[in-house]
Order: structure tokens, then C-alpha cells, then sequence
């Protein structure tokens, strides 16, 4: 049994990694912006799982809110075997000439910022415990092989 960190874990796929990881049986952390997504999730996945699940609230572009992320599983489950930096923010669909500055800087954070961050806390922890393995999942594209429309900056 492992225990593991996906960050934007109540939608898409990393809803389902959590599913199939719940299912697996491993200990997981489930976050979000919103708590209310975070505990229907953990209701909807907790039924199939012999492993601990918790939710935290997480803003991954707030570096502080990704350290106490780790301090939490850290604390609850003794390590961190496994940290997936999955969460995302897309918004529109237009053509990247197209797409207006307010949509953009929200996208980056996100996206890279978001993903840098919390590649920063895992590693410094992985570090640390001397072990410990860190996912960056990229989207964009609906069959992982073609840029989906409009989705340039997304992506």
C-alpha cells in the first residue's frame, strides 16, 4: 500500500487516478479549491477502498498551501510515496492569437506555476525522506497525441 498526493483530484482524470488508486487500496490525499468537491469525492471513493483518504483544500499557486499539503499526508500517513502534480485550469477555447491577457495569466499559474511549486515541495521532501516519486501530468489534447482546438495556452 502506498500513499499518495494528487493535487486536482476531484474532476477529470485526476478523479479517476483516485478512483483506481482507491480501489488499490493505497492511502490517498484528494484536493481541490473547494471543499465541497473534496468530500463528495472522498464519499464517492472511500466505499471502494481499504486505504485512508483525506481531502485538504489546496490553491497550487500558493506555494504555502502545497507545503502544508505535504506536512498533512506527511503527518497522517508517516511518508509520501508518491506526489502527482495534476492540477489545471483551461478557460475558452480560442485560437492563441485570440486569447485575451486576462485568461492567460490564471492558465500559467496554474499550469506551470502550479506544477513548479509543488515539484519543489515534493522533491525538497522526497529528499528528506530519502525516497518518493513525483508525476507532472500535461493535458491539452484528448487523445494525448494531437493538440485539442483552442487549447494552445492550456496546453
Amino acid at each position: 500500500m502506498s500513499n499518495i498526493v494528487i493535487t486536482g483530484s476531484t474532476k477529470g482524470i485526476g478523479r479517476g487516478l483516485a478512483n483506481e488508486f482507491a480501489r488499490l487500496g493505497h492511502n490517498l490525499v484528494i484536493t481541490s479549491r473547494g471543499q465541497d468537491d473534496i468530500e463528495r469525492v472522498i464519499k464517492e471513493i472511500a466505499k471502494k477502498s481499504e486505504g485512508r483518504i483525506i481531502g485538504q483544500v489546496c490553491d497550487v499557486t500558493d506555494k504555502k498551501q502545497l507545503q502544508a499539503l505535504w506536512e498533512l499526508a506527511n503527518g497522517e500517513f508517516g511518508s509520501i510515496d508518491y506526489w502527482v502534480n495534476n492540477a489545471g485550469y483551461a478557460s475558452g477555447q480560442n485560437p492563441v492569437h485570440k486569447v485575451p491577457e486576462s485568461l492567460i495569466h490564471p492558465m500559467i499559474d496554474t499550469n506551470f506555476k502550479g506544477m513548479l511549486f509543488g515539484s519543489q515541495v515534493a522533491i525538497t521532501g522526497f529528499r528528506k525522506q530519502g525516497s518518493g516519486r513525483l508525476y507532472n501530468m500535461l493535458g491539452g489534447s484528448f487523445d494525448g497525441k494531437r493538440l485539442t482546438k483552442g487549447m494552445g495556452v492550456y496546453s
